[in-house]
């Protein structure tokens, strides 16, 4: 239970959320190009999942979605109620285990 509530005052929405806007804003001002908002023919290198690298145009990379805290939350809750993520799970009946304890 203790380990419970350590890990709820560190990642709770209530706290977790405020810390990712100010993140993302921070980032954001990093974006180069125009301060007027045209990134021209920028190109982005991004780390992947696998390791290497893939290129993102900068358009692309620094659209609002990723970057605008009421933007980007919208965009996270449109992505979790996609049919992708939608799913069921099936419980049938419990089989005992031969040999196990019962109760």
């Amino acid at each position: 239970m203790h380990d419970g509530q350590a890990v709820y005052a560190e990642y709770a929405d209530e706290v977790a959320k405020p810390r990712l806007e100010r993140e993302l804003r921070r980032a954001r001002k990093a974006v180069t190009g125009s301060h007027l908002g045209w990134n021209g023919t920028l190109d982005v290198q991004v780390r992947t999942a696998g390791g290497g690298f893939a290129r993102i145009e900068g358009e692309r990379y620094w659209r609002d979605r990723h970057w605008q805290p009421e933007a980007y939350w919208a965009f996270q809750d449109r992505i979790l109620a996609g049919p992708r993520l939608r799913g069921s799970v099936e419980v049938g009946p419990i089989d005992a285990l031969e040999g196990a304890d019962t109760p």
